[in-house]
């Protein structure tokens, strides 16, 4: 069973990890980890946490303050090709003409 994901438990010698000799008696004798380790990669987690929230409620404000960005899809064709029509609209305009078609014969 792991236990706090020690070297001890996940790397034996000339297994998958291949550890040094100070490494490998570390692991062997159980020392527990650094007192720095804890603290600095909580302090990551807690930082990435924060500005990915705070980047999240950027992108909801810009969308409540601009009305062009409420729209997934452009209202009228495509930016790329302005002429042409949206997928759903194309396919009603082929139905319609099918239907005509099927009405004249």
């Amino acid at each position: 069973m792991l236990e706090n994901g020690s070297l001890r438990n996940c790397c034996d010698p000339g297994g998958r990890g291949r550890l040094g000799l100070a490494e490998r008696e570390a692991a062997a004798a159980g020392a527990p980890r650094p007192a720095w380790v804890v603290p600095v990669l909580s302090s990551v987690l807690i930082f990435t946490t924060v500005v990915d929230i705070l980047g999240n409620l950027l992108v909801i404000l810009s969308v409540f303050k601009n009305r062009k960005l409420r729209n997934s899809a452009p209202e009228e064709g495509n930016r790329c090709h302005p002429g042409t029509k949206s997928l759903p609209n194309a396919v009603g305009g082929v139905k319609e003409e099918l239907l005509k078609l099927a009405q004249e014969s």
